[in-house]
């Protein structure tokens, strides 16, 4: 019984560390997010500070923008963007294998959406799945049976938690590329009739 003890709180401990892990890992949060994209951003910042400055029919200022827009995607490659390196090594994890239907497998089952996850992203979702795949012979213990749904419960809840950070993100990416659009189109207007009235 002693031995049974000891092997449950073992393998217990390595769930809750790997789902520690799990929370850790891309996306932590929004600003996670906003710092491995940031030199995407940068360019398409760069992009439409070049457009707007060029729309507003200013040599000068069209001649600053190009160097100003260098320099922010320097500034954002070289500094803001050190800490995607944990991105960079979860695109080169291209792998994923699906597992056999088992005890374990009830984590993903109680993760919403989990087929439509990348590979990238079940594959800290599949490592649980394997550590609690050895809790299978204590299944008959009730307090297990509990222990086992209060943990796929949080799993569950960071796997949302993430959805939910993601989503935010393409809001905020959608809204900002709005935004952008409808600013140039004012300027290219406001350009086109300070031109017309020239003639």
């Amino acid at each position: 019984m002693e031995q049974t003890k000891t092997e449950f709180q073992r393998i217990s401990t390595e769930l809750e560390l790997a789902l520690a892990e799990y929370k850790d890992r891309y996306p932590k949060n929004f600003g996670h997010i906003l710092r491995c994209h940031s030199g995407t951003i940068a360019s398409i910042f760069c992009l439409f500070f070049m457009a707007a400055c060029f729309l507003t029919l200013m040599p000068n200022l069209v001649l600053f923008s190009v160097f100003s827009a260098l320099g922010i995607r320097v500034f954002a490659q070289v500094v803001l963007n050190t800490n995607s390196d944990e991105e960079e090594k979860t695109k080169r994890e291209k792998s994923y294998k699906p597992r056999p239907h088992d005890f374990g497998s009830r984590v993903s089952d109680s993760v919403k959406g989990f087929r439509g996850l990348s590979a990238i992203e079940k594959k800290p979702i599949v490592k649980i799945e394997e550590i609690m795949a050895q809790l299978e012979p204590f299944s008959i213990y009730p307090d297990v049976e509990n222990y086992c749904k209060g943990f796929c419960q949080q799993v569950s809840e960071v796997a949302i938690q993430k959805s939910k950070i993601r989503e935010k993100y393409s809001k905020f990416s959608q809204y900002g590329l709005w935004t952008m659009g409808i600013i140039l189109v004012v300027l290219f207007v406001r350009a086109a009739i300070i031109v017309e009235a020239t003639k």
